[in-house]
C-alpha cells in the first residue's frame, strides 16, 4: 500500500535523487556507539502506483489517497488486458471509479477492482462445514533432485466469500483466525482444519486482528471504524471499542494479556484497558493514517507507523511519546520490536529496511538491499538477524547489528507479498506473486519446498506457534494450512 496527500505532481519517470548515507550499528550492548558510514545505493525504482495515487486525488474530492501495485495487476485482470506501458492513458480509459470516506481518503472501488471474482464468489453454492476434512498425501513423483518439493496441504477451507484480509493462529496453536472483505470473523480448529463458527457484527471488511495471550479472546479492527472483542468459546462480542473516527487499520494485543492497541486512518493510536474496554489514551502525533501498530514484548511500550513516513514509539502506561524514527521517504508498511525491547525494524515504500534504538530513535542500520518496495521486515526469534521482503522479488537475510547481507532467497520474478521466520528461528517462508509458498532453511538459505494450491494472490502467512505447520489465506478466497513435517519428510 501506498499514500499520498494534498496536490500531486509526478515526474515522467524514474528521476529520483540516489540514496544518501548509511548507518551500521555495533553489536551486543554497544548500541548505542552508532557508526556512520556513506557507502553507495541503488538508485530507487519508478513505481507506477505514484500515478495511481495521481489519478485518485485528481478525479475525486479525496485529500488522501492510498493505493497498492496489486491494484494495478487486478484493474488489468478485470478488463482482460496485460499490465499497459501507458498508465495513465490506461487509467483515462478505463476511469475507474473511487471511493472517498468522510475523512477525505480516497482509494478505488473494491467493486471496480475484481466484479467478475466477487459475482463469481457470490453466486457459488458454499461448501458446507463438514465437508472440510484432511486430504490424502498426493502420491510422490519420482525423485527429482534437481527441483524443490511440494508439501501436502492438510486442509482447504473456503468459508469466506471474499478476500481474506488477515489471519492469525492463537498463541496456544489451538485456533487460527481470519477476517475478510465479507466483514467476518472465522474461527478454525487449528488441527483438523475445520471450521468451528463464524462471528458477525461488523458491518465492513475485518482489516486486522490479534489473540488475547491466553487464547480465549480476539479483537478485531474493521473498516466500519470499530474494534470488537469477541469470546472465542461461543463466537459472541464481549466489548465495542467505539471512538475512532475512520478505518480501524491494526490491531495488538499487550503479552501481557492487559492492553489492546488500535490504530486508525483518524490519525491516531488509542490505548484500551482490555479486561474493561475503557478508552485509556488517545494518542496524537501523527500527520497521516496510523496503518500499523506494535507492542514491546515487555508490553510496556508500542510503536507506530504511519503514510507520514515515520514510525513513534510511545509508553503505554500513559501514552506519552517516548521517540520518532525518522529517516523513510516512502509510507512504512512493517514494524516490529527487537525480542530484548530496544530495537525497532521496519520496512518502506522508499526501497529500504532500518533499524532504530526505541530509546532515542537513533537509526543504528540502513538496509538498502531492495530494488523495491519493503513489504515485510521482522527480526529472527533470537534478534541476531533481520528478515526484509520485497517486491523486488526476493527476501534478504541481514545481520541485525553490523546490516551484513547473509543470504538472498529468491521466487522467481514475482513480488514477494508475506514472510515470516519461524518461532524457533531455523525457517523462513514467502509467498510470491505466482501463488506458490516458499519455505527455506534459515540458516543455510536452502529451499526446503514449494506449496502451491492457491489461485490468488497469498496475502498472509502464519507459522504455528509450534513451528510445524503453515497456514496461508489468499485472495481466492480460502485458507490452506500445510503440514511441514510432511514437506521435510519428501526432502
Amino acid at each position: 500500500m501506498k499514500a499520498a496527500a494534498g496536490s500531486h505532481d509526478l515526474s515522467e519517470g524514474p528521476d529520483d535523487d540516489a540514496y544518501e548515507g548509511s548507518a551500521a550499528a555495533g553489536a551486543g550492548d554497544a548500541m548505542e556507539d552508532v557508526v556512520i558510514e556513506q557507502v553507495p545505493a541503488p538508485q530507487k525504482v519508478y513505481d507506477p502506483v505514484d500515478i495511481l495515487l495521481d489519478y485518485i486525488l485528481r478525479h475525486s474530492d479525496a485529500t488522501v489517497a492510498i493505493a497498492n501495485d496489486e491494484e494495478l495487476v487486478e484493474l488489468c485482470k478485470a478488463k482482460s488486458q496485460e499490465f499497459p506501458d501507458d498508465i495513465r492513458e490506461f487509467l483515462k480509459t478505463i476511469q475507474p471509479p473511487i471511493e472517498v470516506n468522510e475523512d477525505g481518503l480516497g482509494m478505488l472501488s473494491h467493486e471496480e477492482i475484481a466484479p467478475e471474482t466477487s459475482a463469481q464468489q457470490s453466486d457459488a453454492p458454499r461448501q458446507p462445514a463438514s465437508d472440510l476434512v484432511p486430504q490424502p498425501p498426493r502420491a510422490m513423483e519420482e525423485e527429482d533432485t534437481s527441483r524443490p518439493k511440494s508439501g501436502g496441504v492438510i486442509v482447504v477451507s473456503d468459508e469466506h466469500t471474499n478476500g481474506v484480509c488477515s489471519l492469525t493462529y492463537s498463541p496456544d496453536g489451538s485456533w487460527i483466525a481470519s477476517g475478510s472483505e465479507d466483514a467476518k470473523l472465522t474461527i478454525w480448529n487449528a488441527e483438523t482444519g475445520g471450521y468451528e463458527r463464524t462471528c458477525e457484527r461488523h458491518n465492513d471488511t475485518v482489516c486486522s486482528l490479534a489473540f488475547s495471550p491466553n487464547s480465549a479472546e480476539i479483537v478485531t479492527g474493521s473498516r466500519d471504524g470499530t474494534a470488537i472483542i469477541w469470546t472465542v468459546g461461543t463466537g459472541q462480542p464481549r466489548a465495542f471499542l467505539n471512538g475512532h473516527r475512520g478505518f480501524v487499520y491494526s490491531v495488538a494485543w499487550s503479552p501481557d494479556g492487559t492492553t489492546i492497541a488500535t490504530a486508525s486512518v483518524d490519525f491516531t493510536v488509542r490505548i484500551w484497558e482490555a479486561a474493561t474496554a475503557t478508552e485509556r489514551s488517545v494518542i496524537e502525533g501523527h500527520n497521516a493514517i496510523v496503518m500499523l501498530v506494535a507492542y514491546s514484548p515487555d508490553s510496556l511500550r508500542i510503536a507506530s507507523a504511519s503514510a507520514d513516513y515515520s514510525a513513534r514509539v510511545w509508553n503505554v502506561a500513559d501514552g506519552t511519546q517516548v521517540s520518532v524514527l525518522e529517516g523513510h521517504s516512502g509510507v512504512i508498511y512493517s514494524l516490529a520490536f527487537s525480542p530484548d525491547n530496544r530495537r525497532v525494524v521496519t520496512g518502506s515504500d522508499d526501497g529500504t529496511a532500518r533499524i532504530w534504538l526505541a530509546e532515542s530513535g537513533a537509526e543504528l542500520v540502513t538496509l538498502r538491499e531492495h530494488a523495491g518496495s519493503v513489504w515485510a521486515a521482522a527480526f529472527s526469534p533470537d534478534g541476531k538477524q533481520v528478515l526484509s521482503a520485497a517486491s523486488d522479488g526476493t527476501v534478504k537475510i541481514c545481520d541485525s547489528f553490523s546490516g551484513d547481507l547473509l543470504h538472498t532467497l529468491e521466487g522467481g520474478d514475482a513480488l514477494v507479498n508475506a514472510a515470516a521466520f519461524s518461532p524457533e528461528g531455523s525457517r523462513i517462508c514467502a509467498s510470491f506473486g505466482d501463488n506458490v509458498v516458499r519455505v527455506w532453511d534459515a540458516r543455510t538459505g536452502r529451499i526446503l519446498g514449494q506449496l502451491a494450491g492457491h489461485s490468488d494472490k497469498v496475502s498472509h502467512l502464519r507459522f504455528s506457534p509450534q513451528g510445524d505447520k503453515i497456514v496461508s489465506s489468499s485472495d481466492d478466497s480460502s485458507l490452506r494450512i500445510w503440514d511441514l513435517n510432511r514437506l521435510l519428510s519428501m526432502v
